[in-house]
């Protein structure tokens, strides 16, 4: 994705930048196209800012799973495992704080199911009990 988006940005420098060079002369020169160049400029501006919050989903997932992974495969004590919860929710809160609303719905439910996944593995601990009671 980060090399496609780098392109796009590489090819709008090309088309309607101001620097003269080769690539002008190839793909001709659209800097007097003002309008056009800010429509171009807006995709462009929108494809990096959806760019910037996948990766962010990314990284906060890529954290849960990790959580997930310790706790299923490392840790055994309760008490350890409500801590790692504690920090995975945390986590999640603040990217549910962060992320702007265009973004937020598919974003958000990707990551509370993975929450999901990482509660059921702190099932036995009575602080999680009564902090996330099972729905029938």
């Amino acid at each position: 994705w980060v090399d496609r988006v780098e392109s796009h940005a590489r090819s709008f420098e090309a088309l309607y930048g101001d620097k003269p060079g080769f690539r002008k002369y190839i793909l001709g020169n659209y800097s007097k196209n003002v309008e056009g160049k800010r429509e171009v400029e807006k995709a462009l501006n929108s494809l990096q800012s959806m760019l910037k919050w996948a990766l962010e989903t990314e990284k906060a997932f890529t954290a849960i799973f990790n959580a997930r992974f310790n706790m299923q495969r490392e840790v055994f004590d309760a008490l350890e495992r409500e801590r790692l919860l504690g920090g995975v929710l945390e986590l999640t809160e603040e990217f549910h704080r962060r992320i702007p609303s265009e973004y937020k719905r598919k974003a958000t439910i990707d990551l509370d199911w993975h929450m999901h996944n990482v509660k059921m593995w702190t099932a036995d601990i009575p602080n999680v009990k009564r902090s996330f009671p099972r729905s029938v």
